[in-house]
């Protein structure tokens, strides 16, 4: 995913095989298949071979990952990787798992409510606290439904991102990943399953 808004495109390769070119912000690819073993990732602005992140990783076999290009720091050029390791397991029977990633490097440590649209946060508790820059939640089942996600600083109602009404079905895996947006910060989801 290209999360960072300073970014207006960015290609993404591994080692010297492209997998993403000129990936728009702030979208990001379906899984691609890969063969086990060990990598660079590198990354690009569109267009150029400027090379913003090197990242060595190890890809194991029948593992599924996340990476996202975020910025380093508040209106920065410079990327800051987000490598993740998914649980892409079936959830239980009747349920749908959720994980929250923050890939803002402004907005600070985060508190994430899960919650039915349009409630009022004053005495609950988060579903996920003190999130901070570049860290994932666990992953956390839930029924499925109509859910909307508020972010929040840590330890503050107000609301910082608000996702919008979201619909949840038995079976599915999904990450919402919260960024910064022009004149302030948004949020997006990656289908990760189903």
């Amino acid at each position: 995913m290209n999360a960072a808004v300073e970014q207006p495109s960015l290609t993404f390769l591994l080692t010297t095989s492209t997998v993403a070119s000129s990936l728009a912000y702030p979208t990001a690819t379906p899984y691609s298949q890969q063969t086990p073993g060990g990598y660079t990732i590198h990354v690009e602005p569109g267009g150029t071979t400027a090379t913003l992140i090197n990242l060595p990783v190890v890809f194991q076999p029948a593992e599924s990952y996340t990476f996202i290009a975020a910025e380093a720091s508040f209106a920065s050029p410079s990327l800051a990787p987000i490598f993740l390791t998914d649980d892409n397991s079936a959830p239980s029977t009747g349920q749908m798992k959720l994980r929250v990633v923050n890939a803002s490097p402004d907005v600070g440590n985060l508190d994430v409510y899960v919650v039915s649209p349009g409630k009022n946060l004053q005495g609950v508790s988060p579903t996920v606290g003190n999130l901070g820059f570049q860290a994932a939640s666990s992953y956390q089942n839930l029924a499925p439904g109509n859910y909307e996600i508020y972010f929040t600083a840590a330890g503050q109602k107000t609301i910082l991102i608000d996702s919008g009404a979201l619909t949840f079905h038995a079976g599915q895996i999904r990450t919402v990943v919260a960024f910064d947006a022009t004149g302030g910060y948004s949020s997006t989801m990656l289908a990760d399953v189903n």
